[in-house]
């Protein structure tokens, strides 16, 4: 309480930034302060000495997000005469993996196919890729049809779906296995799709796994020899060696006193399994940031049920609300509500949103046949007209 920066929070702001120890979920409702707080939570962890400032990793999800906080993190401790070259390890995902694996012990990297000057490729490079190998697994020249389907981008989709579902990729046999128990839409909408598919016709699914095991595993094996690794390998490859390597796993786990995750409804399984391996089970100093009636990232593969069962994951885990909406006028915030009343995937403890500004303003309602350009030229033109 003697710092201004804690004075500054709200109650409920205030009881997350300075609720230190032991696993922490905030369940932060829209606008309601949450990127001050975590800022502000890991200023005070420096301030009270409990860790130096690079010893307290917060990820989150877009480079933009995470280079507001170190900035806002540094004036902080700026401000608190805390002597840093660095604020807190203000990160996202794929920049903590990419950077883990640079420093990763080169004998480590060889077992897995890499060097240390790894090439991260994009996107263009990997539809390149899977384009030269499809071929090289499936016979196309009958098919005319196989061809539009087994396109690279929606090959690349259902790497990625592969992906987050811990699909291996060593060897074939053990992927098609896995392949065969997968449930997910896209991956059974694509085995309907080749058995239905005339000259490509099947009677059972176990060849179409059997190739697709092929293409994925020919497709690391080829990343792999050109000393590449793609987006998904940047959260993969860690958690294979932090999995691998008890050594490598406690050196980071007692590299990081305090960890943060923020947007934790954006987390997908195989993120969180990475998570819980840089987390000190001695400790358990772990505090999740996010919302559940945010969670809009399904089809890149976020799983909400990971907020909602934080708990089970983490004993005696602390609950705190953050539900007062800065953002919003209270009629926007009401009708929010009571659209969120209907949702089937909110959590147990989750206090209602409420508004901050009081000011009155009017909700209107349209309906348009389509988002793309209907919605955005009245939009634009409400938008205009005012």
């Amino acid at each position: 309480p003697e710092y201004d920066f804690i004075k500054e929070l709200n109650d409920n702001q205030r009881q997350a930034a300075t609720t230190l120890d032991g696993p922490l979920l905030l369940l932060a409702g829209a606008g309601s302060g949450k990127t001050k707080t975590i800022i502000a939570r890991s200023a005070l962890i420096a301030a009270q000495r409990k860790a130096a400032p690079v010893e307290v990793l917060v990820m989150t999800f877009t480079n933009k997000a995470a280079d507001e906080m170190k900035i806002r993190g540094k004036a902080m401790l700026k401000n608190l005469n805390v002597k840093a070259s660095s604020p807190a390890v203000f990160t996202t995902f794929h920049s903590w993996g990419a950077k883990f694996l640079r420093v990763v012990n080169p004998g480590v990297l060889a077992g897995l196919g890499l060097k240390p000057d790894f090439n991260i490729v994009d996107e263009s490079y990997k539809y390149s890729l899977i384009s030269k190998l499809i071929p090289k697994v499936f016979d196309l020249s009958k098919n005319k049809e196989l061809k539009k389907l087994l396109k690279a981008s929606a090959i690349d989709k259902l790497f990625t779906i592969f992906h987050i579902n811990f699909v291996p990729y060593s060897d074939a046999k053990i992927t098609a296995k896995r392949l065969k128990v997968l449930e997910h839409d896209e991956w059974a909408a694509m085995i309907g799709a080749l058995m239905g598919m005339g000259e490509f016709n099947l009677e059972d699914s176990s060849e179409i796994e059997r190739l697709f095991a092929e293409l994925f595993v020919r497709y690391k094996e080829t990343l792999r020899a050109n000393n590449g690794v793609d987006f998904d390998d940047l959260i993969g490859v860690p958690l294979i060696v932090l999995q691998n390597n008890p050594d490598i796993r406690l050196a980071v786990q007692q590299a990081y006193k305090y960890i943060m995750v923020d947007e934790f409804q954006d987390t997908d399984n195989v993120q969180f399994a990475l998570v819980k391996e840089i987390v000190n089970p001695v400790t358990n100093n772990i505090c999740v940031v996010g919302d559940d009636a945010q969670s809009i990232y399904k089809f890149r593969g976020a799983e909400v049920r990971l907020i909602l069962n934080f708990h089970k994951h983490f004993k005696n885990t602390q609950i705190i609300n953050l539900n007062t909406n800065y953002r919003s006028c209270r009629q926007i915030v009401e009708k929010s509500n009571l659209l969120l009343e209907s949702s089937k995937e909110r959590h147990a403890q989750k206090a209602e949103l409420k508004a901050f500004k009081r000011g009155e303003g009017i909700i209107t309602a349209r309906y348009f046949d389509t988002f793309v350009n209907d919605e955005a030229e009245w939009v634009a033109g409400d938008i205009a007209a005012k």
